[in-house]
Protein backbone atom coordinates (compact mmCIF):
# COMPACT_ATOMS: atom_id res chain seq x y z
CA UNK A 1 0.00 0.00 0.00
CA UNK A 2 2.23 2.22 1.07
CA UNK A 3 4.58 1.61 -2.83
CA UNK A 4 1.54 3.16 -4.10
CA UNK A 5 1.40 6.27 -2.12
CA UNK A 6 4.64 6.64 -2.67
CA UNK A 7 3.90 6.24 -6.96
CA UNK A 8 1.66 9.08 -6.48
CA UNK A 9 3.73 11.11 -4.98
CA UNK A 10 6.50 10.99 -7.31
CA UNK A 11 4.29 11.67 -9.68
CA UNK A 12 2.81 14.60 -7.85
CA UNK A 13 6.63 15.96 -8.00
CA UNK A 14 6.88 15.44 -11.73
CA UNK A 15 3.22 17.35 -12.44
CA UNK A 16 3.36 19.96 -9.88
CA UNK A 17 6.53 20.20 -7.91
CA UNK A 18 9.05 20.65 -11.08
CA UNK A 19 6.95 23.05 -12.97
CA UNK A 20 6.59 25.10 -10.11
CA UNK A 21 10.25 24.84 -9.64
CA UNK A 22 10.92 25.32 -13.09
CA UNK A 23 9.13 28.67 -12.61
CA UNK A 24 10.81 30.28 -9.84
CA UNK A 25 14.40 29.31 -11.60
CA UNK A 26 13.24 31.54 -14.72
CA UNK A 27 12.32 34.20 -11.77
CA UNK A 28 16.19 33.98 -10.24
CA UNK A 29 17.58 33.46 -13.66
CA UNK A 30 18.46 30.07 -12.99
CA UNK A 31 17.62 28.96 -16.57
CA UNK A 32 20.70 29.50 -18.65
CA UNK A 33 21.61 28.27 -22.12
CA UNK A 34 19.31 30.87 -24.15
CA UNK A 35 16.71 29.95 -26.47
CA UNK A 36 18.93 27.29 -27.40
CA UNK A 37 18.13 25.04 -24.39
CA UNK A 38 15.09 27.16 -23.14
CA UNK A 39 12.96 26.01 -25.87
CA UNK A 40 13.32 22.68 -25.94
CA UNK A 41 13.77 22.02 -22.25
CA UNK A 42 9.96 23.93 -21.71
CA UNK A 43 8.32 22.57 -25.11
CA UNK A 44 9.12 18.74 -23.74
CA UNK A 45 8.51 19.27 -20.33
CA UNK A 46 4.72 18.40 -20.74
CA UNK A 47 5.10 15.58 -22.71
CA UNK A 48 7.76 14.43 -20.41
CA UNK A 49 4.76 14.72 -17.58
CA UNK A 50 2.68 12.99 -19.76
CA UNK A 51 4.78 9.84 -20.73
CA UNK A 52 5.59 9.58 -16.63
CA UNK A 53 1.79 9.30 -15.57
CA UNK A 54 1.11 7.15 -19.08
CA UNK A 55 3.65 4.90 -17.63
CA UNK A 56 1.62 3.71 -15.02
CA UNK A 57 -0.56 1.31 -17.38
CA UNK A 58 0.85 -2.10 -17.47
CA UNK A 59 2.13 -3.44 -20.75
CA UNK A 60 4.80 -1.95 -22.51
CA UNK A 61 3.90 1.95 -21.45
CA UNK A 62 6.22 1.31 -18.84
CA UNK A 63 9.29 2.56 -21.09
CA UNK A 64 7.38 5.72 -21.27
CA UNK A 65 8.69 6.51 -18.20
CA UNK A 66 12.05 6.98 -19.90
CA UNK A 67 10.59 9.88 -21.39
CA UNK A 68 10.59 11.99 -17.96
CA UNK A 69 13.96 10.70 -17.97
CA UNK A 70 15.04 12.69 -20.95
CA UNK A 71 13.42 15.88 -20.05
CA UNK A 72 15.47 15.49 -16.52
CA UNK A 73 18.29 15.30 -18.44
CA UNK A 74 17.80 18.58 -20.12
CA UNK A 75 17.32 20.10 -16.72
CA UNK A 76 20.35 18.27 -15.44
CA UNK A 77 22.03 19.99 -18.39
CA UNK A 78 20.71 23.29 -17.19
CA UNK A 79 22.09 23.19 -13.55
CA UNK A 80 25.80 22.08 -14.97
CA UNK A 81 25.83 24.88 -16.90
CA UNK A 82 24.34 27.07 -13.92
CA UNK A 83 27.51 25.94 -11.94
CA UNK A 84 29.85 26.12 -14.28
CA UNK A 85 29.12 29.56 -15.52
CA UNK A 86 29.43 31.13 -12.37
CA UNK A 87 32.63 32.56 -11.37
CA UNK A 88 32.84 32.88 -8.55
CA UNK A 89 30.35 30.11 -7.69
CA UNK A 90 27.72 31.60 -5.34
CA UNK A 91 25.60 29.79 -2.99
CA UNK A 92 22.44 30.13 -5.19
CA UNK A 93 24.31 28.67 -8.47
CA UNK A 94 25.40 25.85 -6.73
CA UNK A 95 22.19 25.25 -5.15
CA UNK A 96 19.60 25.54 -8.13
CA UNK A 97 22.40 23.59 -10.36
CA UNK A 98 22.62 20.59 -7.55
CA UNK A 99 19.15 20.60 -7.58
CA UNK A 100 18.72 20.26 -11.19
CA UNK A 101 21.63 17.49 -11.19
CA UNK A 102 19.84 15.91 -8.66
CA UNK A 103 16.56 15.55 -10.21
CA UNK A 104 18.24 13.15 -12.91
CA UNK A 105 19.00 10.79 -10.28
CA UNK A 106 15.65 10.90 -9.23
CA UNK A 107 14.52 10.30 -12.61
CA UNK A 108 16.46 7.41 -13.27
CA UNK A 109 15.58 5.28 -10.51
CA UNK A 110 11.77 6.24 -11.65
CA UNK A 111 12.47 5.18 -15.13
CA UNK A 112 14.07 1.50 -13.17
CA UNK A 113 11.09 1.35 -10.97
CA UNK A 114 8.57 1.50 -13.23
CA UNK A 115 10.30 -1.50 -15.69
CA UNK A 116 11.20 -3.36 -12.59
CA UNK A 117 14.96 -2.90 -13.08
CA UNK A 118 17.23 -3.39 -10.42
CA UNK A 119 21.27 -1.68 -10.49
CA UNK A 120 23.79 -2.80 -8.26
CA UNK A 121 21.33 -5.39 -7.32
CA UNK A 122 19.24 -2.72 -5.13
CA UNK A 123 16.16 -3.73 -3.42
CA UNK A 124 12.54 -3.23 -5.59
CA UNK A 125 11.67 -0.73 -2.59
CA UNK A 126 14.66 1.02 -1.98
CA UNK A 127 14.62 1.88 -5.91
CA UNK A 128 11.61 3.37 -5.52
CA UNK A 129 12.24 5.36 -2.64
CA UNK A 130 15.42 6.77 -4.10
CA UNK A 131 13.29 8.15 -6.70
CA UNK A 132 11.31 9.58 -3.88
CA UNK A 133 14.27 10.90 -2.36
CA UNK A 134 15.77 13.00 -5.34
CA UNK A 135 12.43 14.06 -6.51
CA UNK A 136 12.15 15.81 -3.04
CA UNK A 137 14.74 15.85 -1.45
CA UNK A 138 17.26 16.58 -3.98
CA UNK A 139 15.10 18.94 -6.04
CA UNK A 140 12.65 20.82 -4.38
CA UNK A 141 14.57 21.20 -1.20
CA UNK A 142 17.67 21.91 -2.65
CA UNK A 143 16.06 24.48 -4.82
CA UNK A 144 14.07 25.97 -2.07
CA UNK A 145 17.47 25.93 -0.16
CA UNK A 146 18.48 28.12 -3.51
CA UNK A 147 16.03 30.34 -3.10
CA UNK A 148 16.01 30.85 0.45
CA UNK A 149 19.97 32.01 0.56
CA UNK A 150 19.25 34.67 -2.53
CA UNK A 151 15.73 36.07 -0.34
CA UNK A 152 18.16 36.07 2.85
CA UNK A 153 20.71 37.91 0.82
CA UNK A 154 18.48 41.00 1.31
CA UNK A 155 17.78 40.15 5.36
CA UNK A 156 19.52 40.20 8.58
CA UNK A 157 20.24 36.91 7.87
CA UNK A 158 24.30 36.14 7.97
CA UNK A 159 25.91 35.00 4.60
CA UNK A 160 27.61 32.43 6.85
CA UNK A 161 24.55 31.24 8.42
CA UNK A 162 23.50 30.77 4.62
CA UNK A 163 26.24 29.16 3.78
CA UNK A 164 26.47 26.79 6.55
CA UNK A 165 22.65 25.54 5.60
CA UNK A 166 23.56 25.03 2.27
CA UNK A 167 27.05 23.14 2.69
CA UNK A 168 25.22 20.93 5.09
CA UNK A 169 21.94 19.89 2.35
CA UNK A 170 24.27 19.80 -0.33
CA UNK A 171 26.30 17.04 1.61
CA UNK A 172 23.39 15.37 3.36
CA UNK A 173 21.38 14.56 0.53
CA UNK A 174 23.12 11.91 -1.43
CA UNK A 175 25.06 10.71 2.03
CA UNK A 176 21.20 9.65 2.69
CA UNK A 177 20.80 8.12 -0.65
CA UNK A 178 24.12 6.14 0.00
CA UNK A 179 23.73 5.04 3.39
CA UNK A 180 20.20 3.71 2.70
CA UNK A 181 21.69 1.71 -0.27
CA UNK A 182 24.89 0.11 1.62
CA UNK A 183 25.59 1.51 5.78
CA UNK A 184 23.39 2.07 8.21
CA UNK A 185 26.48 4.42 9.82
CA UNK A 186 26.76 6.84 6.42
CA UNK A 187 22.57 7.01 6.57
CA UNK A 188 22.86 8.31 9.97
CA UNK A 189 25.40 10.86 9.34
CA UNK A 190 23.85 11.89 5.87
CA UNK A 191 20.49 12.43 8.17
CA UNK A 192 21.99 13.88 10.94
CA UNK A 193 23.69 17.04 8.76
CA UNK A 194 20.54 17.24 6.35
CA UNK A 195 18.11 17.24 9.92
CA UNK A 196 20.53 20.38 10.98
CA UNK A 197 20.72 22.01 7.24
CA UNK A 198 17.13 21.87 6.94
CA UNK A 199 16.12 22.98 10.44
CA UNK A 200 18.42 25.93 9.68
CA UNK A 201 17.09 26.52 6.21
CA UNK A 202 13.57 26.33 7.61
CA UNK A 203 14.32 28.87 10.46
CA UNK A 204 15.81 31.02 7.74
CA UNK A 205 12.17 30.66 5.38
CA UNK A 206 10.50 31.54 8.79
CA UNK A 207 12.71 34.67 9.36
CA UNK A 208 11.70 35.64 5.84
CA UNK A 209 8.07 35.31 6.39
CA UNK A 210 7.60 37.62 9.01
CA UNK A 211 8.58 39.94 6.36
CA UNK A 212 5.50 39.44 3.98
CA UNK A 213 2.61 41.46 4.55
CA UNK A 214 0.09 39.10 2.56
CA UNK A 215 -1.65 36.48 4.79
CA UNK A 216 -1.88 33.38 2.49
CA UNK A 217 1.82 33.67 1.57
CA UNK A 218 2.87 34.07 5.46
CA UNK A 219 0.87 31.09 6.70
CA UNK A 220 2.26 29.08 3.29
CA UNK A 221 5.77 29.94 4.32
CA UNK A 222 5.14 29.20 8.27
CA UNK A 223 3.52 25.69 7.55
CA UNK A 224 5.71 24.63 4.78
CA UNK A 225 8.63 25.74 7.28
CA UNK A 226 7.61 23.82 10.16
CA UNK A 227 6.44 20.68 8.14
CA UNK A 228 10.27 20.82 7.19
CA UNK A 229 11.46 20.76 10.70
CA UNK A 230 8.95 18.03 11.85
CA UNK A 231 9.76 15.65 8.98
CA UNK A 232 13.48 16.01 9.06
CA UNK A 233 13.18 15.38 13.17
CA UNK A 234 11.48 12.15 12.05
CA UNK A 235 14.18 11.36 9.50
CA UNK A 236 16.57 11.19 11.89
CA UNK A 237 14.75 9.17 14.58
CA UNK A 238 14.45 6.38 11.53
CA UNK A 239 18.08 7.09 10.47
CA UNK A 240 19.06 6.35 14.14
CA UNK A 241 17.01 3.44 15.01
CA UNK A 242 18.34 1.93 11.71
CA UNK A 243 21.60 1.52 13.40
CA UNK A 244 20.79 1.06 16.84
CA UNK A 245 18.55 -1.80 15.42
CA UNK A 246 15.31 -0.01 17.25
CA UNK A 247 13.63 0.60 14.48
CA UNK A 248 11.18 3.18 15.88
CA UNK A 249 9.57 4.02 13.08
CA UNK A 250 8.66 1.86 10.42
CA UNK A 251 9.37 2.59 6.58
CA UNK A 252 5.44 2.34 5.57
CA UNK A 253 4.82 4.73 8.82
CA UNK A 254 7.78 7.18 7.54
CA UNK A 255 5.69 7.49 3.99
CA UNK A 256 2.82 8.39 5.38
CA UNK A 257 4.33 10.81 7.91
CA UNK A 258 6.86 12.46 6.93
CA UNK A 259 6.63 11.72 3.16
CA UNK A 260 3.39 13.49 3.64
CA UNK A 261 4.97 16.00 5.46
CA UNK A 262 7.83 16.73 2.86
CA UNK A 263 6.11 16.13 -0.06
CA UNK A 264 3.06 18.67 0.47
CA UNK A 265 3.80 20.54 3.51
CA UNK A 266 7.01 21.78 2.69
CA UNK A 267 7.53 20.90 -0.84
CA UNK A 268 4.18 21.85 -2.94
CA UNK A 269 2.88 24.39 -0.20
CA UNK A 270 6.05 26.16 0.05
CA UNK A 271 6.85 26.24 -3.69
CA UNK A 272 3.22 27.25 -4.70
CA UNK A 273 3.81 30.54 -1.58
CA UNK A 274 7.57 31.27 -2.89
CA UNK A 275 5.55 31.28 -6.48
CA UNK A 276 2.75 33.78 -4.98
CA UNK A 277 5.63 35.89 -3.46
CA UNK A 278 7.18 36.44 -7.02
CA UNK A 279 3.71 37.37 -8.64
CA UNK A 280 2.94 39.24 -5.64
CA UNK A 281 6.17 41.00 -6.19
CA UNK A 282 5.63 41.54 -9.75
CA UNK A 283 2.51 43.25 -9.63
CA UNK A 284 3.76 45.85 -6.81
CA UNK A 285 6.33 46.71 -9.38
CA UNK A 286 4.04 47.11 -12.06
CA UNK A 287 2.14 49.33 -10.32
CA UNK A 288 4.94 51.64 -8.62
CA UNK A 289 7.58 51.34 -11.59
CA UNK A 290 5.73 50.74 -14.94
CA UNK A 291 7.17 47.65 -15.68
CA UNK A 292 7.79 47.12 -19.60
CA UNK A 293 8.02 43.22 -20.73
CA UNK A 294 8.99 40.35 -18.77
CA UNK A 295 11.83 40.57 -15.80
CA UNK A 296 13.52 39.07 -13.00
CA UNK A 297 12.31 40.18 -9.19
CA UNK A 298 15.50 41.00 -7.28
CA UNK A 299 14.45 42.41 -4.19
CA UNK A 300 16.51 45.64 -2.65
CA UNK A 301 18.24 46.50 0.56
CA UNK A 302 14.25 47.02 1.74
CA UNK A 303 13.02 43.56 1.90
CA UNK A 304 9.61 45.31 1.23
CA UNK A 305 10.59 47.02 -2.06
CA UNK A 306 11.06 45.37 -5.21
CA UNK A 307 13.66 46.14 -8.20
CA UNK A 308 12.51 44.72 -11.75
CA UNK A 309 16.08 43.64 -13.71
CA UNK A 310 15.65 42.51 -17.91
CA UNK A 311 15.28 38.82 -17.47
CA UNK A 312 18.41 37.47 -18.90
CA UNK A 313 18.65 34.79 -21.79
Amino acid sequence: MHNIFVNAAIVGAIVCVVPLGLRIQLMLGCVVGGRRLQAPLFRLLPFGMLAAAVSFIPGWTTNLAWGWFGVSLLIAVNGLLLICSHKPRDQVSISVGASNIFLLIGALFFALSRNNMTVLEFDAEIVLLTAAHFHFAGYALMLLTGLISNRAEFSEISRVTSSVVVTLIVVGIPLVAIGITWSPVIEVVGALLLVVGSCGLAMMQLKLSSHDSYATIRGGLITSAVSLIIAMIMAAIYAIGEVSNQQWLSIPVMVFTHGILNSVGFALIGLASWNQWFHEAELMAQSTEGLEGGGQITPSNDPQCYDIEGATE
